[in-house]
Parts: C-alpha cells; sequence; structure tokens
C-alpha cells in the first residue's frame, strides 16, 4: 500500500539541496520526486528517472498515483497555474510518494525494540 501527495512547488536548485538531504537521511520507505509537468502523464514519467527500489509493486505505485489525479483533478488546474506563476528558474511541483507497508513494519520493529 502506497500514499501519494504533493509537498510543494519550489525551485529545482533548492528540491535538489532537500532531496540530497533527504538521502542522508536514508529512509527507503519514502520517495521524494520533481515534477515539472504537472499531468498524470508528467508525473509517471518523473516516477520513470527515480530509483526503483525493488521490494516496491510499481504497478500499485502507479495505480496510487491514478487513484490520487482522480481524486484531486480538482486541484490539477490550481497546480498547474501555481507552477506557472512560481517564483525561480525552473520550478518544479515536489511529491511525496510512502511505502506504508515498509514504514509500518520499520515502526513496528523501533517500537518493539523499546
Amino acid at each position: 500500500m502506497y500514499d501519494f501527495d504533493v509537498e510543494s512547488i519550489q525551485d529545482l536548485r533548492e528540491f535538489i539541496d532537500f532531496n540530497r538531504d533527504m538521502k542522508l537521511k536514508k529512509d527507503r520507505n519514502i520517495i521524494y520526486f520533481a515534477v515539472q509537468n504537472w499531468t498524470l502523464e508528467g508525473v509517471k514519467n518523473a516516477l520513470q528517472m527515480i530509483q526503483n527500489r525493488p521490494c516496491w509493486n510499481w504497478e500499485e505505485v502507479r495505480a496510487t498515483i491514478t487513484t490520487y489525479f482522480w481524486y484531486h483533478q480538482d486541484e490539477v488546474p490550481q497546480i498547474q497555474e501555481a507552477l506557472k506563476n512560481a517564483l525561480g528558474d525552473k520550478p518544479v511541483v515536489v511529491c511525496r510518494l510512502i511505502n506504508l507497508e515498509s514504514s509500518l513494519k520499520q515502526i513496528e520493529k523501533k517500537f518493539n525494540s523499546l
């Protein structure tokens, strides 16, 4: 099971710095990625450029993103407009993808070790 959400709109350089910091935390259950073209196809294309996590079900990930767009279709034009009007050289939509099952197992493991 996965969760997909929009985090923010920011300049690509800021996102690269943020993403580098997140990779240092080595949390394999969360992926942040940037999207320049805010459409369902644009998100799926951006997803292809990130490093695959072998234990993730990528068909389910794509279904989660499609479901997100279905339930948030009213927000798509607003995000596209915000992206168009954003400051910076290359504004991007920063997205977060979480592997909920793995995150829950990690939390349970930490809790059980107390």
